[in-house]
């Protein structure tokens, strides 16, 4: 027992010290702009020496688990993409992620499962015990749907590229929680025919009645998963409002908001919903609703606590997978099937893209109301490129298959995984390279936009709640139809419930009690900047005040002449 604890020991001291060197590595990687390599790849090789020294060490190899990842890599990663989602730009563009991240992937898993079909009938003869049955290769396909988008964003900077980081990152959102669902369908869709003549490892017999319940499972499991991360993150909101006293304890806000959107995961795990797109989901409501009813302090806080427990895990994550190389099956394992499924995968991956993007960009040419911008055919091309990388979602799909749903599970796993290091640390250091060839320049600044986005703090940066004027411009610019009702209705009402940003209702009342006494200044809060529109107002106020004194020095009130000062910003 002594030397498994010391052996334990070790293992963390080195993981500690990698995660600090990874730290150190991927800060130089960015200050200097080195483009061939990407953080994650690094800490994928730096993971691999830590596997190769723990085997030289002490002859054991590290295997990667399942639920660690689940329950404690991946939820403070997903919680920090929602909570610090510029939603802006999100709803802006959601049309294009609800066909990327939807649709996309439902036909990335439909192409990728003929391919794999196909190349598993190339590659293996007929009476090969490792060839795999149709089920596995759907499966298999189920899994492989699920793609990576963190080495694009790395490039496609939201600063320089808005439109196109915002469709990136949500796209990779929904991809996740769509993969999750499909695969999940899937093994739905094994274990109801197992009752049937058919098992496992024989041909699925696939019957419009099987499609209709995968889809309707499908439907029903995102509608629960999406109103499970609604409510949980309106009962957060509704705490922070009427349990004021919190303020006085920035540390307990912090935590009420980290408890609330985990347990929010764990209930959507343990009923079998997509627990990534509730703790999304939750994380969206919590920055909309609970950050605007906590202290300013608990505000900053969460924002920087939320932050480094996303990027710790997501560099954890990755030392994880390169660790995990050495536990591949080689016996089972062909290298020219997995390298086939790579090359089907760039396949997959164009269908997925240009159909439905192209379909929807001519329609929406075609329609009277369609004269807004589209995406060029640089911008498509990033996108699929950064779809071609596989990520960590993959790998744990492939672990949660059981051996009564495949009988080839451990060589599902290490196709996984030789797929994910191979194209997250290849396409991922061709991302910038493969950016540069096809001539993909910065994005013109958008209507609304604020030509000071850069002077902007961390804080406003990371989570995009800008305050005051700033924002009611940002959000009214473009809104559509839709988003100006549902603005309506939640100015109105939920966040007279619920709480959230009410500062156009205090400017109101602030002008109105400014209106009454002459001599009030409606001067701006600490670091908010002014619009033309104050400004006007204020010196006005100023005008008048000065026109006042010069009559009081006509009539001989005062003998000395006032001399009003510039407010200056």
């Amino acid at each position: 027992m002594s030397e498994d604890v010391a052996f334990l020991s070790v293992e963390l001291v080195v993981a500690i010290g990698l995660l600090l060197l990874y730290v150190l590595i991927a800060h130089m990687i960015e200050e200097h702009k080195v483009d061939f390599l990407h953080e994650s790849g690094v800490a994928i090789l730096m993971g691999t020496l830590m596997g190769l020294l723990a085997f030289a060490v002490a002859k054991e190899t590290i295997e990667f688990s399942e639920s660690g990842f689940f329950y404690f890599i991946l939820p403070p990663i997903i919680f920090a993409a929602g909570y610090t989602l510029k939603r802006r730009n999100f709803v802006k563009n959601l049309s294009y992620i609800l066909l990327l991240g939807l649709i996309g992937t439902i036909i990335s898993m439909v192409v990728l499962s003929v391919v794999i079909i196909l190349f598993n009938n190339i590659s293996y003869d007929s009476e090969d015990p490792n060839k795999l049955s149709n089920v596995e290769c759907l499966l298999l396909a189920s899994v492989l749907c699920a793609t990576d988008s963190v080495a694009a964003l790395a490039i496609v900077k939201e600063s320089q590229f808005p439109t196109l980081n915002s469709i990136l990152f949500g796209e990779g959102v929904v991809n996740d929680a769509a993969a999750i669902l499909i695969y999940q369908a899937v093994v739905e869709m094994i274990k109801s025919s197992e009752g049937n003549e058919s098992s496992s490892n024989q041909d699925l017999p696939i019957t419009a009645k099987i499609i209709g319940l995968t889809v309707w499972n499908f439907l029903y499991i995102s509608f629960l998963s999406i109103l499970l991360g609604v409510v949980f993150g309106l009962i957060s909101a509704a705490v922070s409002k009427f349990f004021t006293s919190f303020h006085e304890s920035p540390a307990k806000e912090v935590s009420l908001i980290l408890l609330f959107s985990y347990l929010s995961y764990v209930i959507s795990e343990v009923c079998g919903m997509s627990a990534i797109m509730t703790l999304f989901v939750c994380g969206v409501t919590m920055s909309h609703y609970t950050f605007h009813n906590i202290s300013e302090a608990s505000q900053k806080g969460s924002v920087m606590a939320i932050n480094t427990l996303g990027h710790a895990a997501e560099a954890f994550l990755f030392l994880y997978l390169g660790i995990g190389i050495y536990s591949t099956d080689q016996e089972t394992f062909k290298l020219d099937f997995t390298l086939y499924i790579i090359l089907g995968g760039f396949v997959a991956r164009a269908a997925s893209v240009f159909i439905p993007l192209g379909i929807f960009i001519l329609a929406k040419k075609c329609s009277k109301k369609g004269r807004g911008e589209t995406l060029s055919l640089k911008q498509m091309m990033i996108i699929w490129f950064s779809g071609l990388i596989r990520g960590a979602i993959a790998f744990a799909l492939s672990l949660k298959i059981s051996s009564e749903v495949s009988p080839h599970k451990e060589a599902l796993v290490s196709i996984t995984l030789i797929i994910v290091l191979m194209t997250t640390i290849i396409m991922g250091g061709l991302m910038a390279a493969f950016a540069k060839l096809i001539g993909l320049s910065a994005e013109g600044s958008a209507p609304g936009s604020l030509p000071e986005a850069k002077a902007q703090s961390f804080i406003e940066r990371e989570s995009m709640l800008i305050t005051g004027d700033q924002k009611t411009a940002l959000e009214r610019s473009d809104a559509g139809w839709l988003q100006k009702k549902w603005r309506h209705v939640d100015d109105k009402y939920i966040k007279k419930i619920f709480g959230g940003d009410l500062h156009k209702h205090k400017k109101k009342e602030k002008e109105g009690q400014s209106n009454k006494a002459s001599d009030s200044y409606d001067l701006p809060e600490f670091g908010q900047k002014n619009s033309s529109n104050r400004r006007e107002t204020q010196m006005q106020k100023f005008a008048e005040i000065a026109k006042q004194k010069e009559e009081e020095n006509r009539n001989g009130k005062e003998e000395e002449k006032y001399v009003p000062q510039r407010y200056s910003d």
